[in-house]
């Protein structure tokens, strides 16, 4: 929803978000692989949700698009 959101109002980095997107979403698949494997750390999954998702995305990239758009 995001996604078409941002292609909605023709945000300029809209394809640079939605590739973000995607490199989160192919992280998150290989986790899971690493999940079902058994060779994934608690310690690994905490800083990849955390660190990359929580604190990298939400709060640096998504925090950007929102003071873009409500500017």
């Amino acid at each position: 929803e995001e996604e078409a959101i941002l292609a909605g109002v023709a945000y300029p980095a809209a394809a640079e978000h939605a590739a973000q997107h995607r490199a989160l979403l192919d992280k998150a698949v290989a986790l899971a692989a690493r999940v079902r494997a058994g060779t994934l750390s608690p310690g690994e999954l905490f800083e990849y949700l955390a660190h990359e998702v929580v604190a990298r995305h939400i709060l640096i990239s998504d925090r950007e698009v929102f003071h873009a758009l409500s500017a």
